[in-house]
Parts: C-alpha cells; structure tokens; sequence
C-alpha cells in the first residue's frame, strides 16, 4: 500500500544539519490538534490550526516580525510560546504579554517570550501560537520509524537539492536499519526485497500549496489544476465578450461604412484607419478596465466568501499586479478591434459611397460560426455546473457504512477526567438522547489516528499496513449504526474484549483472511514510542464504511476498546435537536469546573471535507451565469440587427398576410439552429472532460445522467429564445406602412 506523507521522524532535520554540508539550517514543526489554554483562569479552546509546536529554526528560516521578545532564543527552551499580535491582545488585552504564564491542557505552564507580527493570510502556514518543540518528550525520544514531524531545511548558497536527495537512501538505511532489525527481525535489504520502500523527497516552500497533494501538511493546499481551469474558464468568458464586440462591429459595419469611404478619398491610408478604429477599440478597453476595478473590490468581500479566501486589496502586489492587469486590458483591446478595424479599413470607397454595401452580411458564415462558440462555452459551464451538483448528491446520498445523521460529539470530554463517564449518565436521563459513547475517533478524515498493523503477531509479514486506528468504548457500534456482518459487537460483559478489536471489509482483504477462517485472528500494532507491541484477537467485520473523502478507495481500519477518550458522542432522537443541545451545555456547565464548551455535528464534519467540490460547483455556477448572459447580450445585438436588415422583408411578409407567429419564427430559426449546434458541440465536450478528468479523480462516483444535458440544452435554448424574441416580436408587430414608405 503506497501512502504519501509530509512528515518524518523527529531525528532527521538534526542529521540533515549534522551530515549534509549543503544544508544550512532546519526547522521542525509538530501538530497534536486542539488544546485549552487558560490565563488566570479564563479558558479558551484552540483547535489546531492556531497552536503548533515548532523549534528555533522556525524563528531562524521564515521571515517573522518580532515586536517584543530575541528572535534568536524565543522557542530555545521547553515551555515557552510565542504569540501573533492579535492572540496576544485576546489574551492579554493592552498589557504587555511578555513573560506571562498560559498554561495548556490543565497541565503545563508556558512562558511568552516572543510577539510577531500577524502572519499575511496568503503564506504556507498561518499559526497563532509557536510553542517550543522541545517541550514535547517525543522529540527526542520517537524512533526513526516514527513519522510526526514537518522538517523544512535550508540549503546553503549554492547548493544543488538533487544532491541533497541524492544521499536520503543512505540516511535511511543507516538509521531505519537497525530499528527495522530490532522490531521486525530483518534487515533493510530483504525489507526492501519483499516489494517495500522507504523514500524521502524534497519540495520547494514556493511550490507546496498549488503541488503538493500529499497528507499532513500544515495547512490545506490548493490546487494548481483548479487555477488553470478557472483560468481557462475567465479567458474563454474574455473571448466571449470580444466575439460580440467582433460580431456587432461587423454585423454594422454599414453604419459607418460612409465615413470610411469619405476618410480615404480625402487621402486616409488604411493604417491610418487601423489605427483609429484599435484606438477606438482600447479606448473601450481601458473604460472597461476601469469599471471592472471598481466592480472588483466591491465584489471582494462575496468573493471571499464563495472561494473561502481571505484577500484584501492591501495583499495584491499591486508594482507586479498592475502592468499585467493593464496588458491584459490592452490585449483584450487589440485582440477584440483588429478584425473590425483590418475589415472596415478595407471598404472600397467607391462602393460604399454608391450605397452598394451590403451591410456586413457578407460575413454572416464568420458570425455564425461564433455565436456556436459562444453558446458552446455556455453550455459547457452549465454542464459542468450540473455534474458537480450531480456529484455532490452522489456523495451525500451514499450509504457511508454508518448513519451520520442526528450524532452529535461533544468535544474536549478529557478535560472531564474522572467525571466523563458520570456526564455521559447524566446526559442519558434526558429522553431525547438514544444513546452514546465516549471514543477517540469519529468516521471522518478530521478525526484520525494511524498505525502500522499487521496479522498474526510476527510485523515483518508482508500483509503489514498503516491503516487507521479508531479508540472506542462497548457502545460505539451501537451509537454510530455500524453493520457487523461477521461475528458481533464489543460485550462489556466479557474481559477479554478490551484487547479485542473489529475489522472493516477492507482490513479483512488486506491480511488475505475469508469469511470462514478471520474470527478469532490475530492482529499486532506497535503502541508507544519505543516500538511496544500489542496483540488482539478478532471478534467481529464490520461492513465497510468512509472515514475519508470518496476520491480514494476505502482503506484498511480497525476498531478497538481504545485509551483514547478525546470526545463523547451522543445520538439525538429525531425532532430533539434544541432540547438535546440545550441539556449538553447545561451538563457541561455543570461538571466540567469551567472548562470551555464545544461540539460538532457529525454530518457536518462528514460534509467539510467536500467543501471544494461545494465551492466549485458555485463558482462554476457564476462563470456558467456570466457566460450565457453575455453570449445572450450579443446575439440580443445580432437579433437587433438581422431584424434592421429584414425590416422591408418584413413589411411586404405582412402586407402578403403573413402572421405574427410565422415571422418570430422566421427571424428566431436561424439562430435557434446555431444554438442547438452549440448544445450538440457543448455537450460532447463537457461530457468528455468531467467524465475522463474531473469525476476520474473519485473512485465512488456518479455516472453522467441525460438529465444533465437536457437541463444544460434546453436552458441555453430557452434564454436564447427569450432574448431573440424580444426582438423579433417588436419587428413583426411593427407597421408594415413605415417600413415601406421609402419604396
């Protein structure tokens, strides 16, 4: 099983510094989630993304703004922190922070000896709190088989980072090897013989968040794949707008072909005329740039809000930003008025000064040909937009192995110490709850723990696996839903199952055990830093069930009666909800001597981890809206013009007794075929990328439904319709008289 991670042991960045010449300096980071911190008594919870431990190369290697404390000892010694301006003044208000105490998890005492400068929102990482690494005893006490830590190094002026890579087998070999020997009996080399592997790799800080894709990063990534799409999206809706400039240029080109005719025989060259109507042309542009500015920071704030994004117009590089954005405004300018003016600069003059023009019909095929595109790129974007729901409904309607709905977890119940059972029993009174249990772990990838396992009790097996670990109590299959599909569920009743564990369907498959022969197995784990190891025997399979995103195939897991005790999860009876959580605080109140409140739901939690996909869809939602409505607004011109042109046509269909009906049709068919091309053009098109590219990135997936296409269809058509006929009824209800009184 090949898993990708973006940690290593704690040893490594000490050795990299100590054996590698090219290596300057390191700085580690280690993150163990949320911690309750309490000044004088006032308590707080941080989840993980403000608090992490980190050592002085932290302070060394990343650009960090000190306004109180040395940068060059802040995190030297165990127990020290070092704030971000702003969580210094939510703790300390206007006092000043240095050297007071804050102390985590009702156990230690940390001493602020540093405040920076808040960290800009678009960095790699955005922490609010440095503790000092060295405060964690598994700095130095974890194996080199332990991978926990974020190592980042400095390379020295220079130096060449393959060669670094280069000498990572032989690190690795070094310092595995003996461990591999001491806890699994066999060298690195047959290790490696068997088919396993052990590699490192270096990526520049520059490319993690658009490149990385891997796990336990210290932050959630982009994706480098979704800017080239939209991307792409924005430039092809660019396009779209300056097809309609080209086509209502041309599409008029009568209008002024009078004016061009008099120019040139008062002596205008046809550069001369270019360049006038580019002007014209950049002159739009630029009004446009302009509007577009001020629309852009109005938008901002909703931006923000439908990316998830925090950008302000204080975080663009506006000396790097403004000569693109302006470029991009002059390009736009010379890409959307070269055809127009290159064919208005061409007219014979002789001709258009005899009325002999024929009004840009000529170019009808060119016309038409981009009215197709236009409305492909449309209907592409309303396709994409419906597949991604389409997905998202797949998601949530997928039978998870477990029922989500109506559990809720009460979080930080290890600060309840001794009383956490008695406020379970406490809670229990209270009718609306169904039942509960006090776990480690929930199904959900915000809630993991991971440990190499294996079957049997030798762990050199070949069959041995990281896979996920969830700590549970007896009730934890019962409050959760679980299917046991082979032997049964954790008995309070019987002592042996506190060392007995439940396996997934995939864990089963994984040791290559059956139906017939997996009760009554055994399994192993390493447990503690040192390499100890704990047997189990199988009681029970369990249907397989998601604890991660539906991208990847379900993986190996094992339940067991577990030490960790991090949460308490009650299920709410249907309709009970605000009684439900109203007992919970008020329990919690009660019990827990002062200790911050917080819970979850746990089908929100399930859901957070397809928040892009959310995103996506809404964004694509408002590119496939801006697309149509401007591909709408240019052949609501063309429709105005094709109906100028046929306005004599018109009147003598009339005066022939031709009907109101007869006419709209005989003014919308035409483009209504084009835009029917376009459904046809469009939905291959989308229909081929999300199926090879998009949906090809979830293993349980949905498949594309016609529906799918007869919305994205027939919503093209129908704006389509409603935009020409606007047009074409004012035209055949016109009075025939006025239009043919020149005759």
């Amino acid at each position: 099983q090949d898993f990708a991670v973006a940690v290593v042991s704690p040893h490594a960045g000490p050795t990299f510094l100590e054996e590698y010449p090219e290596v300057e300096d390191y700085a580690r980071f280690r993150n163990q989630g949320s911690w309750i911190i309490d000044y004088e008594g006032e308590k707080y919870r941080e989840d993980g993304g403000v608090l992490i431990f980190a050592d002085q190369g932290v302070a060394r290697m990343f650009d960090f703004e000190f306004l109180a404390g040395n940068p060059e000892d802040a995190l030297e010694e165990p127990n020290k922190l070092v704030l971000t301006e702003t969580i210094a003044k939510k703790y300390f208000g206007d006092a000043d922070p240095m050297g007071k105490i804050l102390n985590l998890d009702n156990s230690e005492d940390y001493e602020v000896t540093g405040v920076i400068k808040d960290i800009p929102g678009n960095t790699h990482f955005n922490f609010g709190i440095f503790a000092s690494l060295l405060s964690l005893d598994e700095t130095t006490e974890s194996l080199w088989l332990s991978n926990n830590f974020q190592t980042y190094i400095k390379l020295r002026e220079g130096a060449n980072p393959a060669d670094v890579e280069a000498k990572f087998p032989g690190t690795i070999q070094k310092y595995f090897g003996p461990e591999l020997e001491q806890f699994m009996g066999k060298s690195i080399e047959s290790w490696i013989e068997e088919g396993n592997n052990a590699k490192w790799s270096l990526m520049p800080v520059t490319h993690i968040h658009l490149d990385s894709n891997i796990d336990v990063e210290l932050g959630i990534n982009g994706d480098r794949q979704y800017v080239y799409i939209f991307s792409a999206v924005a430039i092809l809706i660019l396009f779209i707008a300056c097809i309609n400039f080209m086509n209502l240029s041309t599409a008029r080109s009568a209008n002024r072909a009078k004016e061009v005719g008099i120019r040139k025989t008062m002596g205008s060259l046809k550069k001369q005329l270019v360049t006038q109507f580019l002007s014209e042309a950049f002159v739009l542009s630029m009004v446009a740039f302009l509007i577009a500015m001020m629309l852009a920071g109005l938008a901002l704030g909703q931006f923000n809000q439908l990316a998830g994004k925090e950008l302000t117009v204080s975080t663009i590089h506006w000396p790097t930003m403004l000569p693109i954005l302006l470029g991009i405004a002059l390009f736009i300018g010379l890409m959307a008025g070269s055809y127009p003016a290159f064919y208005l600069s061409g007219f014979n003059p002789v001709t258009v000064l005899k009325g002999k023009l024929q009004g840009g019909m000529k170019h009808k095929g060119l016309r038409s040909t981009l009215v197709v595109f236009q409305f492909s790129i449309s209907i592409i974007l309303i396709v994409c937009t419906l597949v991604v729901y389409q997905q998202r409904q797949y998601m949530s309607n997928q039978n998870l192995g477990y029922d989500k709905e109506q559990l809720v977890s009460v979080m930080n119940a290890y600060l309840l110490g001794d009383n956490t059972n008695n406020f379970k029993e406490e809670v229990m009174r209270d009718p609306s709850f169904l039942s509960a249990t006090v776990t480690g772990h929930l199904p959900t990838p915000s809630s993991s723990n991971n440990s190499l396992v294996f079957p049997g009790t030798s762990p050199d097996d070949e069959r041995a696996t990281s896979m996920r670990i969830i700590d549970a109590d007896f009730d934890y299959v019962k409050t959760l839903g679980f299917n046991v599909k082979l032997g049964r569920d954790f008995d309070p009743s019987l002592s042996t199952d506190s060392t007995a564990v439940l396996l997934n369907e995939a864990c089963m498959k994984q040791f290559n055990w059956t139906e017939e022969n997996v009760l009554d197995q055994q399994v192993g784990m390493f447990a503690g830093r040192q390499g100890q190891l704990d047997q189990m025997q199988v009681i029970g399979v369990v249907e397989d069930f998601f604890f991660e995103s539906m991208r990847t195939e379900i993986s190996p897991a094992i339940i067991r009666i577990g030490r960790n005790r991090g949460r308490i999860t009650f299920k709410i009876a249907p309709e009970k909800t605000g009684q439900a959580l109203a007992t919970l605080e008020s329990t919690w109140k009660e019990i827990s001597n002062g200790q911050p409140y917080a819970y979850e739901f746990v089908d929100e939690s399930f859901e957070a981890q397809y928040e892009s996909e959310k995103r996506q869809g809404a964004i694509f939602n408002r590119f496939a809206v801006l697309a149509i409505l401007i591909a709408c607004l240019g052949l609501f011109g063309l429709a105005a013009f094709t109906a100028e042109q046929r306005t004599k046509e018109i009147g003598v269909r009339k005066v022939l007794g031709a009907s109101v009906s007869g006419l709209v049709i005989m003014l919308s068919k035409e483009f209504m075929i084009l835009v029917s091309i376009s459904f046809v053009i469009g939905s291959l098109v989308a229909g081929y990328i999300m199926n090879e590219y998009w949906l090809n990135d979830f293993t349980y997936r949905t498949n594309l439904s016609p529906w799918v296409f007869a919305i994205a269809g027939g919503t093209a058509l129908l704006v389509a319709w409603l935009t020409m006929s606007f047009q074409s009824i004012r035209a055949a209800l016109a009075n025939p008289v006025q239009s043919l009184r020149s005759e």
